[in-house]
């Protein structure tokens, strides 16, 4: 059996992907929380509706079943890998399993025959309802050296699923006590894990994409993640549905859960977190999409835009109890607000408090905040967001009154 330890050593014999494999195109999908749980499990589990597919999501299916019709996706041979890290994981996973029991039931009920295809009128794009009545990886094999990989290949692609009966965790964990978990408990830090995946990406030019299904919310371990990916967001997604936090129940064929494909040399796709103004944004699409993905693109930008407006109020609210807390001690900080500025602001807020210039330090954070906000949903010169942005940070700290100085934001920030 592969260990998840032991993952990493498969990807580092593969460090120079790119060179040796021309005309193929790896898709990594990384699922944690992602067993099926599905209640019927004598001799064949039951069917497992597309939009709760969380071990081979709609997107991978739309790949391998060439619906996207773009040149820079078919013409190369789809080398996928699906790692799986879930402890109720059931064995084998779901994906790789002929559905014999749900495909008679629904042939006897006359239902789900054929995928159900309805078509999306505001975007024009086909959604599946269901899948049909196999699934994706039917054909698989088990690996000969590890029983928990599985593989299934053709023509056309080759997908290799990777099966972890693992519980895992991550920095900014909100679940658990991060530090003392991966220390006292069997849960595995994937951190080190991604980091190293995150770096085969940037070199081969990878698709890879993180998702975590558990329910926890993960913005503070995606973020993290964004300042090593740098400019490769394109092409390394983390979170599905546009980071919205809905839960471990996302509907894997609402169109946020898709991506907007464009032309290059390898497959990339249009994602408003790694661009640094509307302005950016805005080119990106013009410059990039037809009319109909077009439409597409700008429903992502502004679901991204709203996102950012609702962390950033939490964050301001952050940082502001921090200053408050200067001045009053009695103003308590959560542990959620300490592993926040710890792992995205690199602040360790117990051993710092004492520090002379820790105030200005915040109020410069803080600056840093909301110009950034400003350049994202504004366009403006940059002289006026500099002079907005103080002026702002003034004011939010002068006023006591929480839903006070929340007005005040929305004023200054224009959010």
């Amino acid at each position: 059996m592969l260990r998840i330890e032991n993952l990493i050593d498969i990807y580092n014999l593969q460090e120079n992907y790119k060179n040796d494999n021309e005309n193929k195109q790896k898709v990594i999908f990384i699922s944690i929380g992602s067993a099926a749980h599905m209640r019927k499990t004598i001799e064949y589990i039951s069917h497992l509706d597309t939009q709760y597919n969380q071990q081979c999501p709609e997107w991978i299916n739309r790949l391998i079943q060439d619906k996207y019709n773009d040149n820079q996706i078919t013409e190369k041979f789809l080398d996928i890998d699906i790692i799986l890290m879930d402890e109720s994981l059931e064995n084998p996973p779901y994906c790789t399993r002929h559905n014999e029991c749900a495909m008679k039931c629904h042939n006897d009920n006359n239902k789900y025959i054929n995928s159900e295809i309805t078509i999306d009128t505001e975007y024009e794009i086909e959604l599946c309802i269901y899948h049909k009545c196999y699934d994706t990886l039917s054909n698989y094999e088990v690996n000969d050296k590890y029983n928990n990989v599985y593989i299934s290949d053709n023509e056309k692609h080759k997908i290799t699923v990777y099966s972890f009966n693992d519980n895992v965790t991550y920095p900014g964990d909100e679940y658990n006590d991060y530090e003392k978990v991966k220390k006292e408990y069997d849960l595995h830090d994937i951190s080190p894990f991604m980091r190293r995946m995150n770096e085969l990406s940037i070199k081969n030019n990878w698709f890879m994409v993180f998702h975590d299904f558990t329910g926890r919310n993960a913005i503070i371990f995606m973020q993290l993640m964004d300042r090593e990916i740098e400019n490769h967001y394109n092409h390394i997604i983390y979170g599905l549905g546009l980071r919205c936090d809905t839960g471990c129940y996302i509907d894997l064929t609402d169109i946020t859960c898709d991506f907007v494909y464009y032309n290059s040399d390898y497959m990339s796709v249009y994602n408003p977190y790694g661009m640094k103004t509307i302005i950016e944004m805005n080119k990106m699409i013009e410059n990039n999409f037809t009319e109909k993905k077009r439409k597409i693109a700008e429903l992502y930008r502004d679901i991204c835009i709203n996102n950012m407006k609702y962390n950033f109020n939490d964050l301001i609210n952050k940082f502001r109890r921090l200053a408050l807390h200067i001045m009053d001690a009695e103003i308590n900080i959560t542990d959620n607000e300490i592993a926040y500025m710890y792992y995205i602001h690199d602040i360790d807020i117990i051993n710092i408090l004492s520090d002379n210039d820790f105030e200005d330090k915040i109020n410069v954070m803080m600056i840093t905040e909301i110009k950034y906000i400003m350049r994202m949903t504004q366009n403006i010169p940059e002289e006026e967001i500099n002079e907005k942005a103080n002026n702002c940070i003034r004011m939010i700290l002068s006023e006591n009154d929480p839903y006070k100085y929340s007005a005040i934001i929305k004023y200054c920030c224009n959010i």
